[in-house]
């Protein structure tokens, strides 16, 4: 093999292999975008749950003033709470 081809084959080779180590290297910073990526999206996703359940809290809360409100017990199952109001109604109509 005469010097030139030998020298062609040698660039070759190192091209080949400093490409194969930037693919490898690109491969790796993406691999850690998308875990960082990921960790964002479960940070805002708990972020949303909390605000969820602060919200349903709020309003379970103002429903249990409403019914405090109202007279009737906040406890007990919803049947319950009707019958304790329909009692309520009952002896204020005198019967």
């Amino acid at each position: 093999m005469d010097p030139f081809t030998a020298a062609v084959l040698a660039v070759v080779a190192v091209s080949g292999v400093t490409s194969a180590a930037a693919s490898r290297s690109q491969g790796k910073y993406q691999e850690s975008e998308l875990k960082r990526q990921a960790e964002q999206e479960r940070i805002a996703a708990e972020g949303r749950e909390l605000q969820r359940r602060e919200e349903l809290n709020k309003a379970l809360a103002a429903r249990q003033m409403a019914l405090a409100d109202s007279g009737i017990a906040g406890e007990g199952t919803p049947q319950s709470i009707a019958l304790s109001a329909a009692e309520k109604i009952g002896m204020g109509d005198g019967a």
